[in-house]
């Protein structure tokens, strides 16, 4: 695959190559949810980390919806998965124009129903989700949720409502 432009919807920077940032999981053993393969989904592992990312997004599992959204380009996903990373949670805010107050920094959801508060809160305590959305190219919503808690983080990509 060969490198893009960025652009608003998603593209690669220039010059990083998809294949030094992927590998598809399904064709490595272990992969235990293979409904997900069967109905159009795609299961997919960094090789290495994003340059400069918050926090690590583990195994990711993208939905046949988010993928048919995203008109099919692992481009635009790799694209979404960067923003997510780095701190811009797309219509939820970017992390460095969201102040905490103390209580909605220790407390998160508890003390906050905004999405994008409760990402920092939850991002610099180390805890629960971490939630984008974005509007894509084809008009629809696209969510990345990754999770926290997890000994290893996992991460869901999806179309918003689903």
């Amino acid at each position: 695959m060969s490198s893009m432009k960025q652009d608003w919807f998603g593209g690669m920077p220039a010059g990083l190559d998809l294949h030094d940032l992927f590998v598809d999981d399904a064709v490595h053993p272990g992969v235990p949810d293979q409904r997900l393969l069967a109905c159009g989904g795609m299961v997919l592992v960094f090789r290495r980390s994003p340059d400069d990312a918050r926090f690590p997004v583990g195994r990711m599992l993208v939905t046949m919806g988010a993928l048919q959204a995203l008109a099919g380009s692992i481009e635009a996903v790799a694209g979404l998965l960067l923003r997510h990373v780095h701190g811009d949670w797309g219509t939820f805010g970017h992390c460095d124009q969201l102040a905490l107050s103390e209580d909605e920094l220790r407390r998160g959801w508890l003390a906050t129903d905004e999405t994008g508060k409760i990402n920092k809160s939850n991002l610099l305590n180390r805890r629960d989700w971490i939630v984008s959305e974005y509007r894509v190219a084809s008009g629809k919503r696209v969510r990345i949720i990754t999770d926290l808690n997890r000994g290893t983080p996992m991460t869901v990509i999806l179309l918003a409502g689903s």
